[in-house]
C-alpha cells in the first residue's frame, strides 16, 4: 500500500490564472497543493517506497491530483509522462482528466472515433 499525502498535486507548467483558481478553492476546502510540473515527477525502482517520485512530496504520493499542463516533448517524453499519470491511478491515487481521457481528447481522429463509436451525431468528416 503506498504511502499518500493529503496535499493535492496540481500538475502545471506554471501558475497562469487557472492555476491560481484551482490552488485557492483547494485552500477555501482546507486543501493543501502543490503545483509541480510533469516532466519534473520521476520513476525510480530499486528503491524504498513507490517508485513514482514527485518533487515536494518525500516519496509519498499524493491522494489526488489535478492534470492541468502536459509539458510538451518528444512522443518519448510525453510517454513516460502519461505513465506517470496511468501508475498514480494504478496506485489508488485519483487523477482528475485522467489519462485514458487525455489520450481520447488530445488525438482528433481518435476522438472523432469514439464519438461516432458512441453513436452520436457528428459530421461527416475523414
Amino acid at each position: 500500500m503506498p504511502d499518500f499525502s493529503d496535499t493535492i498535486v496540481v500538475f502545471a507548467d506554471g501558475r497562469d490564472s487557472h492555476v491560481r483558481g484551482l490552488v485557492a478553492g483547494f485552500a477555501a476546502a482546507g486543501r493543501d497543493s502543490l503545483i509541480v510540473p510533469l516532466e519534473r515527477v520521476t520513476i525510480a525502482t530499486g528503491g524504498a517506497g513507490d517508485p513514482v517520485r514527485i518533487p515536494g512530496l518525500e516519496g509519498r504520493l499524493p491522494r489526488a491530483a489535478f492534470v492541468r499542463t502536459i509539458s510538451a516533448g518528444s512522443f518519448e517524453a510525453v510517454t513516460v509522462r502519461l505513465g506517470i499519470l496511468h501508475a498514480l491511478v494504478a496506485a489508488g491515487c485519483t487523477v482528475w482528466n485522467r489519462p485514458r481521457a487525455i489520450e481520447a481528447c488530445v488525438d482528433k481522429s481518435m476522438t472523432s472515433l469514439l464519438i461516432a463509436r458512441a453513436g452520436l451525431p457528428t459530421p461527416a468528416t475523414w
